[in-house]
């Protein structure tokens, strides 16, 4: 898997304003009321059944340790050799996309989501075609329009993300294989960002997309958001195993392998991973009602209009009364040392937008809430 290295080279990434943003404010703020994921567990929550002091600091190998893929293999229901390791989502999608894409080649990417799953192929000249997640439709995915697009560009490679950061919006099963029967339909690769999976009441409407599509699916997922375990660096990808041979020669060149640690409790957090799960939905559905009710105030009092996310922990809130978002996060983070995320680090046409998570512990939500009211109604 040499052959792209050359246009590896050549690439000039575009700058990542969304993390340029978390740079700049994130470990200086207070509060971070933007993050889309949940409070962290600490490692006292992980070590109270974990003895891990004595566990000797080695190199993982590449692909991972092998009790780990057995438990996602279980996970997943797939085999060991159609998963890959990776240092985080980030790296999973950086490596699948070097692996899959070639200059001018076309994807469809649906908008907004996360700048990572196209700036990187845009870089080395991808020609990205947007599928549009719309405001006034509910950020409901229309699948008629992404037939429409696939037909028109027939592109090599479709990017999904749902749940959808930032806007909530899910797919259900029927939803999903459909966009599976469509990408086949026109020969297409399917990357699938499923990091909020699991975010989500509706688990007797669940689906495996791998499973559906195992011919040219690439699924990636991490124990950032669902498991509200960032910190330990830890996602993989799940793919055919051709595909996870190529990916894996990639790593070699960037992160070879991930720390001991993190997949060690990695490990422990995933033989329980139901009750990881279940424990985050419950948590994160008792905080959107505080947020729900805050909102409901705020949207008489300063024109803010939303749809109400269907899964995942955060919310794309549209001040009707401001042309760009960025200044109010900014003066608001200033003023209170609380953080927000301008809807701008999506995209210019998302100016008017601000995320906001609500998955930070419960009393500092309402904190935070509180104190975002106030400076709304202050704000000139």
């Amino acid at each position: 898997m040499l052959e792209n290295y050359s246009t590896i080279r050549k690439m000039k990434i575009k700058a990542f304003e969304l993390e340029n943003w978390y740079s700049k404010y994130e470990f200086s703020s207070k509060y971070n009321l933007s993050a889309s994921g949940l409070s962290p567990y600490t490692l006292r929550d992980l070590t109270n059944e974990i003895n891990f002091l004595d566990t000797p600091l080695y190199y993982c190998p590449a692909t991972g340790n092998n009790k780990l893929l057995e438990i996602l293999s279980k996970v997943h229901s797939v085999s060991t050799n159609e998963i890959l390791l990776t240092n985080g989502a980030i790296e999973a999608i950086f490596i699948s996309q070097i692996a899959l894409l070639e200059p001018k080649d076309k994807m469809i990417v649906v908008k907004p989501t996360y700048p990572a799953l196209y700036q990187v192929a845009e870089s080395f000249g991808v020609e990205t075609i947007e599928w549009k997640l719309e405001f006034e439709k509910d950020f409901k995915p229309n699948l008629l329009e992404l037939e429409k697009l696939l037909k028109e560009n027939l592109p090599k490679l479709l990017v999904i993300n749902f749940p959808n950061n930032p806007t909530g919006s899910r797919l259900t099963k029927l939803e999903m294989e459909k966009i599976c029967n469509l990408v086949k339909k026109y020969n297409c690769y399917l990357l699938s960002d499923e990091v909020y999976k699991g975010l989500d009441s509706n688990f007797d409407d669940d689906y495996n997309t791998y499973k559906i599509y195992s011919e040219k699916a690439i699924v990636i997922n991490s124990l950032s958001k669902t498991y509200a375990l960032p910190g330990l660096r830890i996602g993989w990808i799940i793919a055919n195993p051709e595909f996870i041979e190529k990916c894996s020669n990639l790593r070699c060149y960037t992160t070879l392998c991930n720390n001991y640690l993190g997949e060690y409790f990695a490990q422990k957090v995933l033989e329980n991973e139901s009750e990881y799960r279940k424990k985050g939905l419950e948590f994160a559905k008792e905080n959107y009602k505080i947020l729900e009710e805050k909102l409901e105030s705020l949207k008489q009092k300063f024109n803010i209009n939303y749809v109400k996310p269907q899964a995942g922990a955060s919310i794309f809130l549209k001040f009707e009364n401001l042309d760009d978002t960025e200044n109010f996060c900014a003066e608001f983070e200033k003023k209170y040392s609380i953080l927000l995320l301008p809807g701008n680090k999506f995209g210019t046409e998302y100016k008017k937008f601000v995320r906001i998570g609500f998955g930070m512990q419960t009393e500092k939500l309402k904190h935070c809430l509180d104190l975002l009211e106030k400076f709304c109604l202050s704000f000139e």
